[in-house]
């Protein structure tokens, strides 16, 4: 089993919300249910580079096109409402670009072993670096191969992989896919 954390291409372009303080806090999203969502509208980042199928806001939340919301619907849909429901994607508008997709994952593992790993924290105890991750491997199993963990402040969104259970493995199907957008670390490898 592989444990990857789910990154932004800097190849591609990213977004960023217009100021808006009526709108829902999109700096850091954790894994929350979002009741009431405010959208602050949004535009590109970076408008020289070309589009991917996903889109960086932060590392807490991941942003689509139609094309990868086709594509990685289960996955989506499992990240988004884990086993508390209701589904937290949300519609955004980005000038130049149209409709895109914002996910707000929820689904969370407690699967970080603490003893072994190294995480700095910062006087407020939020995380600064990730030095060394180490999991407890039979813990990974969650409703969603998208996932959150407490310990690394809800961000960033993380994904796993085995050989015995490829129909739920994110990144193999992003890469069969086709698409473009997100580039995958590789945390842990049990």
């Amino acid at each position: 089993m592989k444990v990857f954390s789910i990154q932004h291409d800097p190849k591609f372009a990213s977004i960023v919300a217009h100021d808006n303080s009526s709108a829902t806090d999109l700096s850091n999203l954790s894994a929350d249910v979002i009741h009431e969502f405010v959208s602050p509208g949004f535009r590109l980042n970076e408008p020289e580079k070309p589009l991917g199928n996903f889109y960086f806001l932060n590392d807490t939340a991941l942003v689509f096109d139609k094309v990868a919301d086709e594509a990685m619907g289960n996955f989506i849909e499992a990240a988004g409402a884990g086993n508390t429901g209701p589904l937290q994607l949300f519609d955004i508008e980005v000038d130049g670009v149209g409709t895109l997709y914002l996910l707000n994952v929820v689904e969370e593992c407690n699967a970080l072993n603490r003893n072994e790993s190294q995480i700095v924290k910062g006087s407020w105890k939020e995380t600064l670096a990730l030095n060394r991750l180490v999991f407890h491997s039979q813990r990974i199993y969650s409703y969603s191969s998208l996932f959150k963990i407490h310990d690394l402040d809800y961000g960033p969104i993380l994904t796993f992989t085995e050989k015995e259970n490829q129909e739920h493995d994110f990144i193999r199907t992003y890469h069969e896919a086709g698409l473009a957008g997100l580039v995958f670390r590789e945390l842990w490898n049990d």
